[in-house]
């Protein structure tokens, strides 16, 4: 009797743990996409499948290992970039493509986009850099500050695998605003392509 419950024990043990083990293989999450629906490293073609695109459909560039392809994505009113090392992605951009009559405006979208980076990835602290403080003291005018070089804002966040920068910088006039993507453990491809190219030159 004893050992006959002694079995049943034991049995109905390796049942629960058979039923936990198969439970959190099926709830065990799917690594979260770097940036969109892609992981770094992924090919150019895997990008276009996943964004649901060909490459007619992009600007496409592409000079020795680096090649570059953009394109409109309308349902956020921006451009998307993405950027490759030897058909590695390794790096991408979101570029917002509306534009203010007042410079200043530019800030709110700063604010704006800031704020859903934050939810997402924690709130950070914005970085001002004056490369020129003739309008420091005039907030009114930071907008006129940034458009021509004097002032520019950044906002870091960092994942496992990604570096985010938020930006906001121009010069002549010109605002440059968006958000860069940059993967932790391939961007050295870039750098290393870099120095080549420097070496090519001499």
């Amino acid at each position: 009797m004893k050992q006959a419950l002694k079995t049943g024990i034991i049995s109905a043990i390796f049942i629960i743990w058979i039923v936990g083990l198969a439970s959190t293989q099926t709830t065990a999450k799917k690594p979260e996409p770097d940036f969109r629906k892609c992981f770094w490293g992924a090919s150019l073609n895997e990008v276009l499948v996943s964004e649901g695109i060909t490459l007619e459909d992009c600007a496409y560039e592409s000079k020795g290992n680096k090649s570059i392809i953009v394109f409109t994505d309308e349902d956020i009113d921006s451009l998307i970039g993405f950027i490759f090392i030897k058909d590695k992605l390794i790096r991408a951009r979101i570029i917002p493509q509306e534009e203010h009559y007042s410079k200043n405006k530019y800030l709110d979208d700063y604010k704006d986009l800031k704020y859903i980076l934050d939810g997402k990835y924690g709130e950070r602290p914005v970085f001002d850099t004056w490369h020129d403080k003739l309008f420091i003291d005039d907030v009114s005018q930071y907008g006129l500050a940034i458009s021509i070089g004097h002032l520019e804002l950044n906002t870091f966040w960092v994942t496992k695998t990604t570096e985010i920068v938020l930006f906001l910088e121009g010069d002549n006039f010109e605002i440059k605003f968006g958000v860069e993507y940059i993967s932790i453990d391939l961007i050295q491809l870039e750098e290393k392509e870099k120095e080549l190219a420097s070496k090519d030159k001499y």
